[in-house]
């Protein structure tokens, strides 16, 4: 169940799958401002790190590294695992469709909501802190804060007189610290005293800064000191502390993830009986989860039994580009071979025709030729005839 109450250390922040533009600028953004926020790279990390930070709030960019299908599979998988059902979820993309941002709003739980990123980074930013405000990211502490007592690359330092003393953190923020000093310091330690020119080791560089006890502690071997940096602090000695403080918090992440169990789960199927419409690109899970022998919901409007009972998947098939190719092309050559047939006929026809015609002027020659050869005979004749007669 999600519970919006601001937890008193606030919610830690992840942004999962970050481009280099939210990486470099949105996460230094909100460090600066004293957000808790990671960066998680590979999906597969994910949620090893989040069942680790319950009420964490993740918000996901879909527009790459999975399909926006597989994406989605992704973030319903956390609504039935009850050790991720507390983390707050946001989708974060430059490319998906509008018909897209309401499937993941009306299907999936989003208390991150679905940010559109515009290329506008002030504007995003602005966007993102608004609803890290609503789900109480900052809870009621005002800083983060670094446990490190065990740590032994930051040293703090007060001089007093001619003398340096040296004391070891417990936990450090950008503001202030508390320490552990021997009993032969107290005298050094009163609550709302000054203290000028306290240092610290941070690695190996050394800053100078006032500082002034807030409270005192004191046990049988030990005094635990309260101290906040002064106004005057400047703001460089605060982002060396404030970088030194997410070094080691990021460390210590990569430590945890590096060690921990991937996620090996294929998220290219979707595991309930609704059938969600993505793009052309989020089929792809789909073909995965085809090769890979699974079904989705989409097939399974096409199952159908046989006469044995045996259930088989009925594909509707559609052309290959290169079947239809091969189908224009034979269309292409069906029409050349019906033109020349055409031609050729006429052609033939022409050709009868022509034959025919010189036939015929050769009949009427041949006719022509016997008629005169008649006349002239039947001339010839006539005066023999007359002769007779005579």
């Amino acid at each position: 169940m999600f519970s919006r109450e601001n937890p008193i250390y606030g919610r830690k922040v992840f942004f999962l799958n970050p481009t280099l533009a939210i990486n470099k600028f949105i996460v230094e953004k909100l460090r600066d401002l004293e957000y808790e926020s990671y960066c998680i790279d590979d999906y597969r990390d994910a949620k090893p790190i989040l069942r680790k930070s319950e009420d964490a709030i993740c918000f996901i960019n879909i527009d790459d590294q999975l399909s926006i299908r597989e994406w989605f599979n992704f973030i319903k998988s956390f609504e039935t695992d009850p050790t991720l059902q507390s983390i707050f979820i946001g989708v974060l993309s430059t490319r998906a469709r509008k018909s897209d941002k309401e499937t993941f709003i009306m299907n999936t739980k989003l208390p991150g909501g679905f940010v559109v990123l515009n290329g506008h980074l002030e504007d995003t930013l602005k966007n993102l802190i608004g609803i890290l405000n609503i789900n109480g990211a900052k809870g009621k502490r005002k800083f983060i804060r670094l446990d490190c007592p065990y740590r032994t690359d930051i040293n703090g330092y007060v001089a007093s007189g001619s003398k340096l003393y040296s004391f070891r953190l417990i936990s450090i923020s950008s503001q202030g610290f508390i320490c552990v000093a021997p009993l032969d310091m107290a005298f050094l330690f009163k609550p709302k005293t000054l203290l000028k020119n306290v240092s610290l080791t941070v690695e190996r560089i050394n800053v100078i800064f006032s500082t002034v006890v807030v409270n005192v502690q004191l046990n049988a071997n030990a005094c635990i000191v309260i101290m906040l940096m002064t106004k005057g602090t400047s703001a460089e000695v605060k982002s060396i502390i404030k970088k030194y403080i997410f070094k080691v918090l990021d460390s210590q992440y990569k430590a945890f993830y590096t060690s921990a169990m991937k996620d090996m789960e294929d998220y290219s199927r979707l595991k309930t009986s609704e059938v969600f419409d993505f793009d052309t690109e989020s089929k792809e899970g789909d073909k995965k989860a085809k090769e890979n022998g699974d079904v989705s919901a989409e097939d399974s409007k096409n199952i159908k039994k046989d006469d044995s009972g045996v259930e088989t998947i009925e594909e509707e098939k559609q052309p290959s580009v290169v079947e239809k190719v091969d189908e224009e092309k034979k269309d292409q050559v069906e029409g050349s071979e019906i033109k020349e047939t055409e031609t050729d006929k006429d052609s033939d026809d022409k050709q009868s025709s022509s034959e025919k015609n010189d036939a015929s002027t050769e009949k009427n020659k041949k006719n022509e030729k016997v008629a005169e050869n008649s006349s002239s005979n039947d001339n010839e004749k006539l005066p023999e005839n007359d002769k007779k007669s005579s």
